[in-house]
């Protein structure tokens, strides 16, 4: 086997196991593989040759080449690799069984209890030949399968969508000893937080059709509440989505929180007024009432810029060439609800540029629930003057007035 190892390979072959991301087991699989193929002259076997070794990926790399060099001039190569990757491997039916390994040792033997486990954790597996649908659902039920499926998506770096969707189902199931929708919805909710799509739409769903648990139209709206302010293209879906979500929380709401908490996502839904939002968000004003003026509490102000400061800093672009010379500082009105959240934003100085203005209103509908404004609300809804915003404000000025 030809390895064009340079001097620098060679010496982060050598470096410290401090300095590298990769364990003790890692380059000893390496290493096992290079001395397995060490005589095979094949050129598959001619590996990248990069500044620093990642002997995971590395291993795993050179373990798939060593599979497909030429059983006659490379005898024992193949089986030496496949030897190895069952060393790696281990006993399969663990929540850390490295999946692209599996099935890497799958595709080559076709082992039944290999195929299980990766149509456990990864979604481009179908199920194995030969596994019937009851076969399937029973494997599935068992409560091993579930400490399986707990373990891998209790880990960040483990979870997959399949685990979570299998997961999800089995919480999902009544009458079963696993029924936990609760979980189920924190499962999904965690996933998404990833930023992984596909589960947002069940996640939305499960939150509001009341078969599992009652409807929770707030939790259901904040997957939705940090993309209205997108550019308008990207936001229109997020914004049909928190209208739906906001009719269907103003039809169900009784008390004034309820009002409140329904309010807040249509306006968010009407950021920019379309769709029928603005009417929505209307008659939603004109319900709850007459408003009575009021100002922020001692201290409101302050905490407003310690829990949003930073999001206008990062959210606000640089001064752009549309921007007119001079920007203003942005002034808005907010309406405060009885829970002493915001329930929505109006313009009452412009910063010049529409665009800010928006991305500013945006930030209050999506974060503007992390600011307690109890004290200024005292159980009522109040109208109050919010504390003006400048349009180029910088991280760096952000961190110097609220240090962390």
């Amino acid at each position: 086997m030809r390895l064009a190892i340079t001097a620098a390979v060679a010496i982060a072959l050598a470096a410290p196991a401090a300095a590298q991301r990769d364990t003790a087991d890692d380059r000893r699989w390496f290493a096992a593989l290079r001395a397995h193929g060490a005589g095979c002259e094949d050129p598959l076997l001619d590996l990248p040759n990069p500044h620093v070794i990642n002997y995971r990926e590395h291993g795993a790399l050179l373990a798939s080449r060593m599979l497909r060099v030429d059983p006659a001039s490379c005898p024992g190569v193949r089986d030496a690799a496949l030897g190895e990757l069952r060393t790696r491997i281990g006993d399969p039916e663990r929540a850390d069984v490295p999946v692209p390994l599996m099935r890497m040792l799958f595709r080559e033997t076709g082992e039944a209890r290999l195929g299980r486990m990766l149509w456990l954790f990864d979604e481009r597996t179908p199920a194995p030949p030969g596994w019937s649908e009851a076969q399937r659902e029973a494997w599935l039920a068992r409560p091993e399968t579930l400490a399986l499926l707990e373990a891998r998506n209790a880990d960040d770096g483990l979870r997959t969508r399949r685990s979570v969707e299998l997961h999800a189902d089995l919480l999902l199931r009544r009458g079963s000893a696993a029924y936990a929708p609760a979980e189920a919805v924190k499962l999904l909710e965690t996933w998404q937080a990833n930023g992984i799509p596909g589960n947002r739409e069940r996640l939305v769903a499960l939150l509001l059709d009341g078969e599992h648990m009652p409807p929770d139209y707030g939790r259901a709206a904040r997957q939705y509440l940090s993309l209205a302010a997108a550019p308008l293209d990207y936001a229109a879906e997020p914004q049909r989505e928190l209208l739906r979500i906001g009719r269907l929380a103003a039809a169900a709401a009784r008390t004034p929180a309820e009002q409140g908490a329904a309010f807040r996502i249509l306006s968010a839904a009407a950021l920019d007024g379309r769709f029928g939002s603005g009417e929505a968000e209307a008659a939603m004003l004109d319900r709850i009432g007459a408003v009575p003026e009021g100002a922020l509490a001692p201290g409101d102000a302050e905490r407003i810029g310690r829990a949003l400061d930073f999001q206008f800093a990062f959210d606000l672009p640089d001064r752009q060439e549309s921007d007119p010379p001079e920007l203003r500082p942005i002034l808005l009105r907010g309406l405060v609800g009885p829970d002493g959240r915001l329930v929505m934003t109006q313009v009452v100085q412009s910063s010049g540029a529409a665009s800010r203005d928006r991305i500013v209103r945006g930030i209050w509908a999506s974060d503007g629930h992390r600011v307690d404004l109890s004290a200024t609300a005292r159980g009522r809804f109040v109208w109050v003057d919010l504390p003006a915003v400048d349009p180029l404000l910088t991280t760096m000025e952000a961190s110097q007035r609220w240090p962390r």
